[in-house]
C-alpha cells in the first residue's frame, strides 16, 4: 500500500467506498483536529466534544458508499460537524435536565465561567418566563417542535395548519424569546448560550 499521506482527499473517498479501513484512518487523522477544534468552538465544552466528535467520523463511515461530493471533502465534513453541534445544542434546548448536566459539566471544565446550581435555576425560571410571552397557538407549536422533536409537518397534520403555517410560528416565537432574554440576562457566556440555544 502507497503512502496514503500523499493521497488527495478525492483518491481516499475513493478507497473509502471499497470499505478501505485505513483511507478512512487518514481522513481521521487529517481532519480531526480541526474537527476537534471548531466543536469545541461551538458547544464550549471538552466533554461532549470528544463524543460528538465520534459521532461525525462514525457517520462518514455509514455513509460512505453513498458520498456524492459536490464541493471539497472539508466543507462537506464541517456542514456535518455544523448539523451534529446544533442537533446537540437543539438537546440542550428541549431537556431541561440534560441542560443542568451540561452547564455543571460546562462550569467544571471551564476556566472562564462558574455556575451555580441557584444560577442554573435561575436561568430555567428565565426561559420559562420567556415562553410565557407567546400566544398560546405559538406555545403549542414550539413545545411540539422544540420540547418533542416533531416536524413541521408532523406539526401541521396534528393542528390541521399548514408547514409554512407551523415555520412562520416559529420564526415569530425565536425572534420573541431571544428579545426576552437580550433585555434580561446577565451577559455572561451561560446566559449567552441560552440565547443561542433557544
Amino acid at each position: 500500500m502507497h503512502d496514503l499521506a500523499t493521497y488527495r482527499d478525492e483518491e481516499l473517498i475513493t478507497l473509502l467506498k471499497e470499505n478501505n479501513k485505513e483511507a478512512f484512518a487518514e481522513l481521521y487523522n487529517r481532519y480531526h483536529k480541526a474537527v476537534y477544534g471548531y466543536l469545541v468552538a461551538q458547544i464550549k465544552s471538552h466533554h461532549y466534544t470528544q463524543d460528538i466528535l465520534h459521532e461525525v467520523f462514525l457517520k462518514i463511515w455509514e455513509i460512505r458508499m453513498k458520498l456524492q461530493l459536490k464541493s471539497n471533502f472539508s466543507a462537506y465534513l464541517f456542514r456535518i460537524c455544523h448539523n451534529k453541534a446544533v442537533d446537540f445544542m437543539r438537546t440542550i434546548a428541549s431537556d431541561r435536565q440534560f441542560r443542568k448536566e451540561f452547564l455543571s459539566n460546562y462550569a467544571q471544565s471551564s476556566d472562564y465561567v462558574s455556575i451555580t446550581l441557584e444560577e442554573l435555576q435561575q436561568m430555567d425560571s428565565l426561559v420559562e418566563e420567556a415562553l410565557e410571552q407567546l400566544t398560546p397557538q405559538r406555545r403549542i407549536v414550539f413545545d411540539l417542535c422544540r420540547k418533542q422533536h416533531k416536524s413541521y409537518q408532523q406539526v401541521a397534520e396534528e393542528l390541521g395548519i399548514s408547514p409554512n403555517t407551523v415555520k412562520e410560528h416559529m420564526t415569530k416565537a425565536l425572534a420573541t424569546l431571544r428579545g426576552f432574554l437580550q433585555h434580561r440576562v446577565n451577559l455572561t457566556i451561560v446566559f449567552c448560550l441560552t440565547v443561542k440555544i433557544l
